[in-house]
This record gives C-alpha cells, sequence and structure tokens, in this order.
C-alpha cells in the first residue's frame, strides 16, 4: 500500500455491518485482536458532507476545520489549530 493515510469506505447498499464484519476478519490472527482492548470505544469522528454545497477546496477546508474544532472541544482538547489554513496547510493553492 503506498501513502501514508487510509480511508476506509464502504460501497453503496454494502450495509454498515457487512463492513464492520469485513474489518473484523481482517483483524484475525493479527497482533490487534488479541492485545486491544475491544471493550474500549476509540472516539468516533463522524464528518458530515451533506450541509450545503462546497464549490472551492477553500470551503471544504473551513467545513472540516469547523467540524474538527467541535469534536475537539466536545474531547477537551486544546483548540491549537487557528483556521484552516493551519489545520490543512498542503492542501492550499498557491
Amino acid at each position: 500500500m503506498e501513502g501514508t493515510h487510509c480511508f476506509p469506505s464502504r460501497p453503496r447498499r454494502f450495509g454498515k455491518s457487512r463492513l464492520l464484519d469485513t474489518l473484523k476478519a481482517l483483524f484475525e490472527g493479527l497482533h490487534a485482536e488479541a492485545h486491544r482492548a475491544w471493550s474500549v470505544k476509540p472516539p468516533v469522528l463522524r464528518l458530515s458532507f451533506g450541509a450545503g454545497v462546497r464549490k472551492t477546496a477553500a470551503d471544504l477546508g473551513a467545513s472540516l476545520h469547523k467540524q474538527l474544532s467541535a469534536f475537539e472541544a466536545l474531547q477537551g482538547l486544546p483548540a491549537e489549530v487557528p483556521d484552516a489554513r493551519a489545520r490543512f496547510p498542503a492542501c492550499q493553492s498557491s
């Protein structure tokens, strides 16, 4: 696999349960299966792309920044990133 990020998504009509069963099968026999505390639920980021049309990369960045800032506040994390430009520096056009 190339790159540094992985975004597991599911095709339409695939089903959330089927996706979770597939992910569970991928962990079977791996170190994580036996050593992860499966009873502890990690925080889940639920990002919404349905509220309005994003016509530019800056609009998308601003929307993501707002959602991530709200999630950080809910988790009691300090607000260390002032705006989308600082949060996503590699995505800014020159």
